[in-house]
C-alpha cells in the first residue's frame, strides 16, 4: 500500500524524474541507501536546483494508477512531508 500525503504538500519546483521497471527503482533506491520494510515503490533525493525521484514505469507489473500514487508521494517528499 502507497502512503498519500495530505493535499497541502504540493511541489512546484524544479525536477528530474527518473522512470524504471519496479524491480530496477527498488535497487536504484536501495543504491541511494533507502532501507523501509516491506516494498520499496520509488524514492526521491532533494537538490538545490531540482528534486529528483525514481519512480517505476508503467508496464505489466506496474499500473497507471500506482504509477501515479507513487508519484504523488514522492513529490510530497520533495515538498517537505515526512511519515509519520
Amino acid at each position: 500500500m502507497i502512503d498519500l500525503p495530505p493535499p497541502q504538500y504540493h511541489y512546484s519546483g524544479g525536477l528530474v524524474v527518473i522512470e524504471r521497471p519496479a524491480q530496477t527503482v527498488m535497487q536504484i533506491c536501495h543504491l541511494m541507501g533507502l532501507r523501509a520494510p516491506g516494498r520499496i515503490y520509488g524514492c526521491m533525493v532533494p537538490g538545490l536546483m531540482a528534486c529528483m525521484i525514481v519512480v517505476p514505469k508503467v508496464d505489466a507489473a506496474t499500473t497507471q494508477q500506482i504509477h501515479d500514487d507513487v508519484v504523488r508521494h514522492e513529490l510530497a517528499h520533495c515538498a517537505g512531508w515526512r511519515h509519520e
